[in-house]
């Protein structure tokens, strides 16, 4: 029996393995829809709720900042980072359940929660296709069910199966798209229907799903096409190569009809990108490496992996990678519709996170940006199993055989565990090497904690969500993703839409603090702030704090004469706005601020040698502007700057020495003329 023949035809899974398999597939799927009504809203949904409100009403998939009078601004690149296709689907499901209208997304907690069940039967669908991917390799379906549960025993899949809408479907497209192709590895076409015709349409469900959220994900598709094509070129029957090519006419009719198809389904969800083919293959790539000019080093990838994947399955996976390449080499690479089958899978593993590496692409955070390989991680590694148990059952002493079950059980079941243990925040799960190591963790980085602490945000008083940290570990005003908004009501707030749970006592504050809720370690032990409670999880091996309530001191900078830039790079520029700004970087820029809202504030002091003169304020934007002017709650008339956009206004010398004694409000509204949102590049300072 030759090693492919061995692989593809296992024994049956031990008994107990069995039950254990069904029992950790059910508790992960209850697990994802459970955790995902229960979630709070993360990271990135917000700005796919903007960048969907944004396609319908222009037909880019852009967001705030991005657009430049309906159009991408200059310069910008992420239409062909992220699409529209996933947020699509859930927009249709919210709106015919009734919790948000047809014509935008939205903002609400139980729109938001029914969003999170609807990536939930995404994930759930990626279970489906390991599962049925297995029972075509393995040729048994117990085989098939202990890869799915493998699947859902990495906390990092079932974790983002709860909310991530941009990450989940882009895996689980890509494993249908390899299911598909691992179909098209068989000998001839099917004499069943239903197999002969699912097939191209499970390839182009698997890519409109992938691309469409995705665009670069073509890349690992259409690489594991040229897998499928160069290894059946390669195989022994029949004899000649121009009848091998023959014999494959099925196959390239069917890639040919399935990318025709798929084509013709993201123009249509699309247009304004794929309309032009051979761009969106090339920027979609270049875009995507270049992701906001972040590069990561080579070694991020294997770092991320070492941490995050629970610690059997990722030896056990290794396991597997070997026995794929060695029956390869063994056959000279020579292969059947098993052999392809499991190279296609091996593809979709590391042919990608491969390309991330030597492009340093970036990776950060943890591993969600490669979320897509853990479906043909968790077929590899119970590859491994399959391997692992067979060589102990070949063992003289019994005792061999018993130890490798109850390994393999605990290498599904103890993360199951453990997931319990962190649930609803399963994504947080570090391995024991992390902490053996003594490796950084980045803390609870999607922010879903934030709704436990929902009761306990005061009703009054600035309130900051994730506060940027300076160089000092002082904790400040500006958010990582908010900007200078209130928590409390920004969309991009991961608390805004469970208001009605806000509770707080109304505690008095002092002009110069402010509440704020963290997420990462270092600002919970800032210097300036002091915590009032937090969420936390404990597992076997650590302990982690989730999302923290914190109150701080920050005081009000002093505007020193002469010109400061808005930059992101400048110190005092991120300290002198208060409220109403969005981040530097939203459009790509990293200079100058934007407003936000009906009303933009800045706060600070003057410098006593302004003391008893008035002052003049120069405030340079990208765009003519004219919005009303307040400082120190008097108003103040602008006027147009002689050169280039902006304007300028006069601070009488009695407000001059109020502003001297104790910080005051420069405060931007909308004015008649309409001309809000603009964008701030500086402010200068001078006398007279």
């Amino acid at each position: 029996m030759t090693d492919w023949e061995q692989v593809s035809r296992p024994g049956p899974v031990p008994r107990l393995l069995w039950w254990l398999s069904l029992c950790v597939l059910a508790a992960c799927v209850v697990m994802t829809f459970v955790g995902g009504w229960r979630n709070g809203i993360t990271e990135d949904e917000p700005f796919h709720v903007q960048r969907f409100d944004n396609y319908v009403h222009t037909g880019w998939y852009l967001g705030e900042g991005q657009l430049d009078h309906g159009r991408p601004a200059a310069g910008m690149t992420q239409q062909y980072v992220y699409g529209p296709a996933t947020m699509l689907v859930l927009h249709a499901v919210n709106a015919v359940v009734g919790v948000e209208p047809w014509d935008r997304a939205g903002t609400s907690a139980d729109a938001y929660a029914v969003r999170h069940l609807g990536v939930g039967v995404f994930g759930v669908l990626g279970l489906l296709a390991v599962i049925v991917t297995g029972r075509v390799l393995f040729r048994r379906w117990d085989w098939g069910v202990l890869a799915g549960a493998t699947m859902a025993a990495v906390p990092l899949w079932t974790g983002h199966a709860m909310f991530n809408l941009k990450d989940v479907p882009v895996g689980t497209g890509y494993a249908w798209a390899t299911l598909g192709l691992v179909l098209l590895a068989r000998d001839g076409p099917s004499s069943r229907r239903w197999v002969r015709w699912g097939t191209p349409i499970v390839l182009v469900c698997g890519i409109v799903l992938a691309v469409g959220t995705r665009p670069a994900m073509w890349s690992g598709i259409a690489f594991g096409a040229v897998v499928l094509l160069a290894f059946r070129a390669l195989r022994r029957e029949p004899a000649g190569f121009v009848e091998r090519v023959r014999a494959d006419g099925w196959v390239l009719g069917d890639l040919l009809v399935t990318v025709v198809l798929s084509w013709l389904l993201l123009w249509w969800m699309d247009p304004k990108v794929f309309h032009a083919p051979l761009t969106v293959l090339t920027k979609s790539v270049h875009s995507s490496s270049d992701f906001l000019g972040i590069s990561a080093p080579w070694g991020a990838v294997p770092l991320w992996v070492s941490m995050q994947v629970p610690v059997l399955v990722l030896v056990l996976a290794l396991v597997g990678s070997v026995v794929v390449v060695r029956s390869a080499v063994a056959a000279r690479f020579r292969l059947g519709a098993v052999g392809i089958g499991w190279l296609l899978v091996g593809a979709q593993a590391f042919a990608m996170p491969v390309g991330v590496m030597l492009t340093r692409s970036p990776v950060y955070g943890d591993l969600r940006q490669l979320l897509f390989s853990v479906p043909a991680t968790a077929l590899l590694a119970t590859l491994g199993m399959s391997r692992v148990l067979a060589g102990a059952d070949r063992a003289d002493d019994a005792r061999v055989g018993t130890m490798a079950r109850a390994l393999v059980a605990g290498g599904i079941v103890v993360p199951v565990l453990m997931q319990g243990m962190l649930f609803p925040y399963n994504y947080t799960f570090y391995n024991p090497l992390a902490v053996v190591a003594g490796l950084t963790t980045s803390g609870e980085y999607y922010r879903a904690s934030g709704r436990e602490l929902a009761p306990d945000v005061p009703l009054h008083g600035r309130m900051v969500c994730q506060p940027e940290g300076d160089e000092k570990g002082r904790a400040l005003r500006e958010a990582h993703l908010n900007g200078w908004m209130d928590c409390r009501s920004d969309i991009a707030s991961p608390i805004a839409a469970f208001r009605q749970d806000f509770a707080g006592v109304s505690t008095p504050i002092a002009q110069d603090e402010f509440w704020a809720i963290t997420f990462q370690p270092k600002i919970q032990t800032a210097p300036n702030c002091r915590r009032v409670t937090s969420v936390s999880r404990r597992t076997l091996w650590q302990h982690l704090q989730m999302a923290t309530l914190v109150r701080c001191s920050l005081a009000f900078p002093t505007l020193p004469a002469g010109t400061v830039e808005f930059r992101e790079t400048n110190e005092l520029a991120v300290l002198l706005p208060d409220l109403g700004w969005l981040l530097p970087s939203v459009d790509q820029s990293g200079y100058g601020i934007r407003t936000h809202g009906v009303r933009s504030t800045l706060v600070f002091r003057l410098p006593a040698s302004m003391r008893g003169t008035p002052a003049t304020l120069v405030l340079r934007t990208t765009e003519p502007a004219r919005p009303e002017v307040s400082f120190g709650g008097v108003a103040l008339q602008p006027r147009p700057l002689p050169s280039g956009a902006g304007f300028s206004v006069t601070i009488p010398s009695d407000l001059v020495d109020l502003a001297v004694a104790r910080p005051q409000e420069l405060a931007l509204s909308a004015g008649r003329s309409g001309d809000f949102p603009m964008k701030l590049l500086s402010i200068e300072l001078a006398r007279g």
